[in-house]
C-alpha cells in the first residue's frame, strides 16, 4: 500500500515507464490497478530471486521487499520511532525525504470484484449494513483465533441485536456461522455492502479498507491484553495503550474518511471479556 500510493509523487521525477514484476498473486492484483505504474507481471518465484540476484544491479532493478531489511531502514528505527514503513517505502524511491506528507489518492475498485461481491450478498440474502464479519487472525497478531468462546459470544449477541455474522477463514471457523473466503478487492468490495468488521489488527483489512473509499465501514480492532505476555519490554500496559492510540492514526493514512475504526484490548478471563463483547456490540449498533 505505501508503494502504491507513494507512485503519483515518484512519477513526478520519472519519465520513464514503470514496470512492475511480482511474483505473488495479491501484490500482482493491486498494483494492476494503479494508475502510476505501466505495466506488471507476474513471473515466478525461483525467476524472481534469479533476476534479483543477477540482473538487478545491472538493470537497475530494486527489490522493494528488502527495504524492510536494509541498514538503512534498520538504523532509522533504532533512533526514530516514527520511521515505519511508509518512511521506508519513500528512502527506497528516491523522494525527497523531506517531503513528510503522505497521501493517498482515489482507488476505484473493479468492476467484475463489485458484480462479485453483489452478487454473493444477493445470493446469501444479507441486508446492506447489518452484517457483521469476523477475522480472528492476523500475521503479527496470531493465535487469537483460539479464542472460540468470544468470538462465539459474540455473534450470538450480534444475532441478537438482528445483524447477520460471517467469518473470513478458508473453512468454517464457528458452529452456525457461515464463512467467506476470497481475494482482496472481491472483500473489499463485499466489505462496503456489509458495513462492519470485526477483527484483530491486521495488513489484511488494512487493504480492504484502503481499495474502498466510498462505502460506510466500521471496524473495530481486538488486541491482546498487557498481561498476555505478547507486548514485551519493561512497560507492556504502556506499549498497550501507545499502539491503541496509534493505529487508528495509520490506518487512517490508507483509509479514506468513509472508515470508522475503535481499538478495544481482549481482558484476562472469560466474565470479563463479557464486558468487551458488549462494547463491541455498542460500537457497532451506534455506527
Amino acid at each position: 500500500m505505501s508503494v502504491y500510493f507513494w507512485m503519483r509523487e515518484y512519477r513526478k521525477n520519472h519519465s520513464k515507464k514503470i514496470l512492475f514484476i511480482c511474483f505473488q498473486d495479491l501484490r500482482f492484483e493491486i498494483m494492476q490497478t494503479c494508475p502510476y505504474i505501466d505495466a506488471v507481471i507476474k513471473i515466478d518465484k525461483f525467476i524472481f530471486d534469479y533476476i534479483s540476484v543477477y540482473y538487478a544491479e545491472k538493470f537497475q532493478i530494486r527489490r522493494s521487499l528488502l527495504q524492510h531489511f536494509s541498514p538503512h531502514s534498520i538504523e532509522m528505527q533504532s533512533i526514530d520511532s516514527t520511521y515505519g514503513i511508509i518512511e521506508k517505502m519513500r528512502d527506497f524511491l528516491g523522494i525527497n525525504p523531506a517531503l513528510k506528507i503522505f497521501e493517498r489518492y482515489p482507488v476505484h475498485l473493479p468492476q467484475k470484484s463489485l458484480d462479485k461481491a453483489e452478487k454473493l450478498f444477493n445470493d446469501m440474502k444479507l441486508t446492506r449494513g447489518k452484517v457483521v464479519i469476523f477475522l480472528p487472525e492476523g500475521y503479527m497478531f496470531s493465535g487469537f483465533g483460539d479464542k472460540r468462546n468470544f468470538w462465539l459470544n459474540l455473534a450470538n449477541r450480534l444475532r441478537a441485536e438482528g445483524y447477520e455474522v460471517l467469518t473470513h477463514t478458508a473453512t468454517p471457523y464457528l458452529p452456525g456461522v457461515q464463512n467467506i473466503f476470497m481475494q482482496t478487492f472481491d472483500t473489499s468490495a463485499f466489505l462496503g455492502l456489509c458495513g462492519n468488521i470485526v477483527s484483530t489488527s491486521t495488513g489484511f483489512i488494512e487493504s480492504l479498507c484502503a481499495w474502498n473509499d466510498k462505502d460506510k465501514i466500521n471496524w473495530t480492532v481486538l488486541l491482546p491484553h498487557e498481561d498476555t505476555g505478547f507486548w514485551k519490554g519493561d512497560n507492556p500496559k504502556a506499549k498497550c495503550e501507545e499502539y491503541i492510540d496509534y493505529y487508528p492514526k495509520f490506518v487512517a493514512k490508507f483509509a479514506n474518511k468513509n472508515v470508522k475504526q475503535k481499538c478495544f484490548k481482549w481482558s484476562m478471563t472469560d466474565a470479563e471479556d463479557l464486558n468487551i463483547i458488549e462494547k463491541v456490540v455498542a460500537e457497532i449498533k451506534n455506527n
